[in-house]
């Protein structure tokens, strides 16, 4: 029995919290720390009812869901029908009236308004889904929720999510649909063989178009797709890593194009140069790069003009290099005192003490192997002591840097640190830091101006334990104020098991902490109200649910003056075809 609980208890914490409506709400007060999962068991007959749940919902989306998107993609009204019971009722949303456009995007929302369909209205409008589309390319089937209504007569009910994209009036379209369906699934595995659906309710939809792509697949064209990099997909299952590079952009040349800078966990060092925006050439060993070994665990890299003249000088691997004039790089790692420990996650480059030359700040997950490791299991949630201490290099003007990350307060505990982001979060100019910890509270530290910094996390309700794995910020509404948009895991899956449990189930404090570690991304808002706080705004801007979320960015894509947002996804996936995320 210990091995399900187990599992259950994994689940809960990775993967997502209640319905889309729900409210995620920021921590206010510190949060508890040391706890680890025999602290999170259910009790056997909760544990129960979450499985047989998850049983219904996987053959709901494995079993109905397959041949419901066959009908659908196919227009298949006979088929539809099918699969709803005789006196089946139904209830759909109105699309408003207002249509939003701008730059060629469209968007058209549905108004609050619900009206009650015949059954054969019913089965129109869901055929209607797909049926105006000219061309479909993918039709989707997810359960976003389910909770059983009625024991007795195996009575369940969900909440689902029904995707269709194609071409609709010539456009590249995206149409979203949410309902509320109530079944019958007394047998489980034959949900979709026989009539099982009592009523369809849609609550919302959505569909975007656009005259066309705002970008285009163009790896390949730039050669990028033949450079020594391990491809996960391509290996061997065992042999698969989270980690392996990481990259940075920057014209180290002056010649008006970006190039590219990559660092890898095998010591290779690869430098892109950029031929005049068609192509990319690698020249790492021609301008002076070199090799690290493999057992030092780093693929930092990061452009920084250490000395202000004019040219990126390159961090690669657990070296610094001087950029001379974009013909070549000179190791300077001896005199410029930079260290790097093992697995530094990346860096974070400004002029955090406004002096007139660009800092470092380094963020890690694991402590240096010289310093003490931690013993006994790490906690399980609000782990804020198992990681690694971040750096701050400050630059001294001579082109050596010193380290004062623990002086100056912003070393971040030591909570598993992912990324982080320089910002102007008030008014003065001395740039405050925001940091996303996989593990542990995020922290927002403001500039004090001095040398030091105050770590104001819970009083401007930015704080959060949600598994962060990245950050961006930028001005969206341009108030003059930044936004802090926080990469965090979201998992269907996990939303509906959090559903199912409460406050109550767990030792006080742990509830909260769980679903702060699967509330998906976060975007804090400058308060209206009070300038010292923020507002939690994801939900509804509808960037909340990315899935299992990295490396956000900042950027107007379309030109038109307004910051776009960016939003990776993904895992270690192992088939092409199927990527996690």
């Amino acid at each position: 029995m210990r091995f399900h609980i187990l599992i259950l208890t994994i689940c809960v914490m990775v993967a997502g919290c209640s319905d889309q409506q729900a409210n995620f709400s920021p921590p206010t007060n510190q949060i508890s720390t040391g706890l680890l999962p025999s602290d999170a068991e259910l009790d056997p007959e909760k544990q129960q009812a979450i499985w047989d749940a998850e049983h219904v919902t996987f053959c709901l989306e494995q079993r109905f869901g397959k041949m419901f998107t066959t009908a659908l993609k196919s227009h298949d009204t006979d088929a539809l029908q099918t699969f709803f019971m005789p006196a089946a009722s139904g209830e759909w949303v109105e699309f408003a009236n207002d249509i939003f456009a701008q730059g060629g995007f469209e968007e058209q929302a549905c108004s609050t308004n619900r009206t009650p369909l015949t059954f054969d209205a019913l089965l129109t409008a869901i055929a209607d889904l797909s049926a105006e589309y000219e061309t479909i390319s993918k039709v989707g089937f997810r359960v976003l929720s389910i909770q059983m209504t009625n024991e007795t007569n195996a009575i369940w009910q969900s909440d689902v999510q029904v995707t269709v994209s194609g071409k609709l009036d010539g456009r590249t379209s995206y149409r979203k649909t949410i309902a509320t369906i109530t079944y019958q699934a007394e047998t489980p595995l034959e949900l979709g063989t026989k009539p099982f659906i009592h009523s369809w309710v849609t609550t919302d939809q959505i569909t975007r178009s656009s005259e066309a792509a705002l970008f285009s697949e163009v790896t390949a064209r730039f050669t990028l797709d033949r450079l020594p990099l391990i491809d996960n997909w391509k290996i061997p299952a065992e042999q698969s890593a989270q980690y392996r590079s990481q990259l940075a952009v920057a014209d180290f040349d002056q010649d008006g194009f970006n190039d590219i800078a990559i660092g890898t966990f095998t010591g290779e060092p690869i430098l892109l140069k950029n031929i005049g925006g068609r192509s990319f050439n690698r020249i790492d060993q021609q301008v002076g790069l070199r090799r690290w070994a493999p057992n030092e665990e780093t693929s930092l890299v990061a452009w920084i003009d250490v000395d202000n003249d004019g040219y990126q000088d390159l961090i690669m691997g657990n070296r610094i290099y001087k950029n001379v004039e974009g013909r070549r790089f000179s190791d300077i790692t001896s005199s410029s005192g930079l260290s790097v420990n093992r697995q530094p996650m990346g860096a974070a480059i400004a002029d955090y003490d406004a002096d007139g030359d660009l800092d470092i700040y380094i963020c890690y997950q694991y402590p240096a192997e010289d310093e003490p490791q931690k013993e006994g299991p790490s906690p399980w949630v609000g782990d804020d002591s198992s990681g690694g201490a971040n750096h701050l290099w400050q630059n001294q003007g001579n082109g050596s840097f010193r380290e004062v990350g623990q002086a100056s307060g912003v070393s971040a505990g030591t909570r598993k640190s992912f990324a982080a982001n320089w910002l102007f979060y008030n008014d003065d100019h001395f740039p405050d830091l925001y940091i996303a910890n996989d593990f542990g509270t995020n922290n927002l530290l403001l500039n004090q101006g001095d040398g030091t910094f105050e770590d104001i996390s819970f009083t401007s309700n930015t704080a959060d334990f949600a598994t962060s794995m990245g950050v961006a910020t930028g001005h969206l509404d341009s108030d003059g104020r930044p936004e802090i948009y926080v990469a965090n895991m979201y998992s269907k899956m996990g939303r509906r098991i959090i559903g199912q449990v409460s406050a109550a189930d767990y030792p006080d404090g742990i509830y909260q902490q769980i679903k702060g570690s699967c509330a998906g991304n976060r975007l804090y808002s400058p308060s209206v109200d009070d300038p010292q706080r923020c507002e939690e705004n994801s939900i509804a801007l509808g960037i909340n649910d990315i899935g299992w979320a990295y490396a956000p960015a900042f950027a107007d894509f379309d030109g038109n003056g307004w910051a776009d947002i960016y939003a990776t996804t993904g895992f270690m996936s192992r088939d092409r075809s199927k990527p996690d995320g």
